[in-house]
């Protein structure tokens, strides 16, 4: 009879640990579609890694787009999937950062903006500040930030 039960009690966890349970990248994935579909926007790239960029102005057409090393001098807006707003400076003078230093969504999608470009990211949790809550974002938020990309050094 101990060794019916034990058989059972295996069987039941081998079955139920192969039940897929969902990533948080997918829960994002699924989170980022659903906010590009409802706000039809279909011009959005998505990169390898599930960052999402979407170009909705072209740059100046000099072929300067930064990389990891550069310094890139910004307006922007950071915002989540509701629309409220955590950080920007578009009504302030433009800023300067290291791209090494931004989070790493902004170190995978920033480098598709040729300089003066205008566009946005839709950055999965992951790429942002993942678990961590931060002072008007959630843990585990999904990321928009609105860039215009003034210069690079």
């Amino acid at each position: 009879m101990y060794k019916s039960i034990w058989i059972f009690l295996v069987a039941i966890i081998a079955v139920s640990s192969c039940k897929k349970e969902e990533s948080q990248a997918d829960i994002d994935e699924a989170l980022i579609q659903e906010y590009l579909t409802t706000n039809n926007i279909t011009h959005a790239v998505r990169t390898e890694y599930g960052v999402y960029y979407a170009i909705d102005s072209v740059g100046d057409m000099s072929g300067e787009y930064p990389n990891i090393n550069s310094t890139v001098r910004v307006h922007y807006r950071g915002y989540l999937l509701d629309g409220s707003e955590f950080d920007g400076n578009f009504d302030d003078t433009p800023i300067n950062f290291e791209l090494s230093g931004l989070i790493a969504g902004w170190q995978i999608g920033l480098p598709f903006f040729e300089k003066g470009s205008y566009g946005r990211l839709f950055i999965p949790s992951g790429y942002g500040y993942g678990p961590n809550a931060r002072e008007g974002i959630p843990s585990n938020s999904v990321l928009i930030f609105e860039i215009k990309l003034i210069n690079i050094f």
